[in-house]
């Protein structure tokens, strides 16, 4: 599969599930998929380093990838034409997602 990249505009944090910020702020989200598709490279500029990740399942248009690392989480929603609406980074430990947004 290729990589893919994706220009974020902004992003909301949630913590506990309950919104706390929504900030303006652009992120360039680099997807780097393995030749079948089941393993994933994410990076997030300029704050996330490199994260591997296994394809978990989805939920209809929700991709979600389980982190090497046990604390990572991720997902990918894509609208009906295959781009992306959303990108998630969630840290489970913290009870953290990050919603990067078009």
């Amino acid at each position: 599969m290729p990589t893919i990249h994706f220009q974020s505009s902004n992003h909301k944090r949630f913590e506990n599930g309950i919104q706390v910020s929504h900030d303006y702020v652009p992120r360039f989200i680099q997807l780097d998929y393995s030749p079948n598709g089941a393993m994933l490279t994410i990076s997030i500029l300029p704050t996330l380093s490199p994260k591997q990740a296994m394809f978990a399942g989805d939920n209809g248009s929700v991709l979600v990838y389980n982190g090497f690392d046990p604390d990572y989480r991720f997902e990918v929603e894509t609208k009906p034409d295959n781009t992306i609406r959303r990108v998630s980074v969630i840290r489970l430990d913290r009870n953290l997602e990050l919603k990067f947004l078009e």
